[in-house]
Order: C-alpha cells, then sequence, then structure tokens
C-alpha cells in the first residue's frame, strides 16, 4: 500500500502521514485512524495500563453512597 492510498483510506493529508512517520508527530485523532485502517486498534490497550486505584468517578460514585451522620438538633 503505498503512503497516498495509505493517507486517503485513513482520512486525512499526505504530509500528515510522512510527519508521523518521519518522527511520530500527530494527533491522538490521526493516531487512532491509523490505528484502525492498520486493523491495530486493540494494541492501543497494551499502552495504557491498567489502573490499580479507582478511578475518580468510582471514587464519586462511593462517596455518594457512603451514609452521612448528621448531627442532632
Amino acid at each position: 500500500m503505498t503512503q497516498a492510498e495509505l493517507a486517503r483510506r485513513i482520512g486525512i493529508g499526505l504530509t500528515p502521514l510522512k510527519r508521523f512517520e518521519r518522527n511520530c508527530a500527530t494527533t491522538l485523532r490521526n493516531l487512532i485512524a491509523v490505528l484502525r485502517t492498520l486493523n491495530l486498534l486493540d494494541g492501543l490497550d497494551r499502552l495504557i495500563p491498567s489502573p490499580d486505584t479507582p478511578g475518580p468517578l468510582a471514587l464519586l460514585e462511593a462517596e455518594r453512597k457512603q451514609v452521612k451522620r448528621k448531627r442532632a438538633p
């Protein structure tokens, strides 16, 4: 597959593709488009490790579920 054909399939210009190949400079959107086009999107999971701690939304939900003690009047 040529660079021009790959760029067309990805939906980006040839210049951004060449820049990405030369020095890995690209946007996250273009990176995902490249990986999707080359059927390598599943490999992205290996780059981002699973967090060992709960995320901020999970912490917020847990805080909401806690029973709040009320002061006596």
